[in-house]
């Protein structure tokens, strides 16, 4: 039978989740042909032992790989690796802390066959939804688009966007690899607006989903994180889109995101990466 979706997930010291991701896994497999690809990128904790435990018990209708790294590849790399070996039409990139578990996600697997990008909404642990779009950081007028989309996060329709979080991210394989993967650039975090924003280059749509959802916690940003995440925007604007970060700087602190001074520490920071 021909494998309509390639579920590729890359884990580093997630063990409290792989009892929900491999429900995730059974799930989908009651909607659709799925192989599961997955990478763990040299966890240091318990959820390798966990993983390979769970993945034996998946039905024998689901294609099983799993890949086990010396190195951790981060994941943009990760996701390329295991992308190369998938056979399906549509690739699902899926955090292990994603439940899929209300909806069948065919929205978002139709829009993606149909060459796009496409998302759930995603929702807390406490049932409410949260912001998982927004409009390109290099827009002149970020602010006002923002607030655009703030407004349009209450409408329950199918969206059409700058760019998605990744953490149920599906897109059409040829398109994926035609646009090279995700950015190798990013070790962590910013390849999926640059994935997007390929996408965007090239005319071909990204979706915001808004009737379908997956449950993801939305966890607080620890310090090396938005170390990562600001060195990354550095790359975003300076090396590939040619556009002044620090217009950029300026942007965020005019709504409020940041502080300035957290803006210089983390700058500092940033230089080291």
């Amino acid at each position: 039978m021909e494998i309509q979706l390639s579920v590729i997930t890359v884990v580093y010291n997630q063990a409290e989740f792989i009892q929900n991701y491999i429900q995730s896994l059974i799930f989908l497999s009651r909607h659709y042909c799925l192989e599961v690809l997955v990478i763990d990128n040299a966890s240091t904790d318990s959820g390798l032992l966990d993983l390979k435990a769970e993945l034996g018990k998946l039905p024998e209708s689901i294609s099983v790989e799993l890949i086990e790294s010396e190195v951790n590849l981060g994941f943009s790399r990760a996701c390329n690796q295991l992308s190369a070996l998938a056979k399906g039409e549509v690739l699902l990139f899926l955090n292990p802390d994603a439940l899929a578990q209300e909806s069948d996600l065919a929205v978002c697997y139709q829009l993606a066959r149909e060459g796009g990008i496409s998302s759930p909404a995603l929702e807390g642990q406490d049932g409410r939804r949260y912001a998982c779009s927004s409009p390109f950081y290099d827009r002149y007028f970020f602010p006002l688009f923002k607030l655009k989309y703030l407004f349009r996060l209450a409408d329950q329709r199918t969206l059409r966007v700058d760019w998605v979080q990744g953490a149920c991210l599906f897109v059409q394989r040829l398109r994926f690899l035609a646009v090279s993967g995700f950015c190798e650039d990013y070790f962590l975090y910013t390849e999926d607006m640059e994935l997007a924003k390929q996408f965007s280059l090239r005319q071909w749509p990204v979706w915001l989903v808004q009737s379908e959802s997956v449950v993801h916690p939305k966890t607080q940003i620890k310090p090396m994180q938005m170390q990562r995440i600001y060195s990354n925007l550095r790359t975003y604007f300076q090396g590939r889109h040619r556009l002044s970060f620090d217009l950029y700087q300026c942007l965020l602190w005019l709504v409020g995101r940041i502080s300035y001074a957290e803006l210089r520490f983390y700058f500092r920071l940033s230089l080291a990466i």
